[in-house]
């Protein structure tokens, strides 16, 4: 460190630093997907939800888990599989869906179409207190979005009937 000062006129600081090998990059820690806490190969998952990057990062998760996941962007998508080619074990549902569709309304119409109390959360970026007393009210657990993992997970594993394995009771 030098300093070169002059009354009056101001100073000049100079720093003189050795040149050293930049550092080894730490590599970033190594996450695993924890391990599904019953098994889940034989379920399935219905999601809908209409924003792209969402259901993208939602299926990828649902699938890592062991699910068998159907994807729709909408309503009308939803409707159509069920249950003509799928009755869900659950069913993920985006709260605000294209046009005038919302997902308490679209789940009580899948409930409807497979003829039983198909298990369900709301996703939502909205979670106002009027919108949790109607997901309360239409016996949905309302999840705000970026949905956290953990709590989804919790969700599901607190209400989908485990079916037994083949060869079990």
């Amino acid at each position: 460190l030098t300093l070169h000062s002059q009354p009056n006129r101001g100073s000049c600081f100079t720093l003189t630093v050795p040149l050293a090998p930049a550092p080894r990059p730490v590599p970033p820690p190594v996450v695993e997907a924890a391990a599904p806490l019953r098994a889940t190969s034989h379920l399935s998952v219905l999601l809908i939800e209409d924003d792209v990057l969402s259901s993208a990062a939602t299926l990828g998760l649902l699938e890592s888990w062991g699910y068998s996941v159907y994807a729709a962007h909408d309503g009308a998508s939803a409707l159509a599989l069920c249950p003509g080619q799928v009755v869900p074990d659950f069913v993920v549902c985006d709260y605000r869906l294209p046009g005038s569709a919302n997902g308490i309304e679209l789940i009580a119409q899948l409930r409807q179409a497979c003829g039983r109390e198909v298990p369900a959360c709301l996703v939502s970026g909205d979670i106002g207190e009027q919108l949790r007393q109607r997901a309360t009210s239409a016996r949905l657990e309302l999840l705000p979005k970026p949905v956290q993992a953990s709590r989804l997970r919790s969700v599901m594993q607190n209400t989908i009937r485990i079916k037994p394995a083949s060869g079990l009771a």
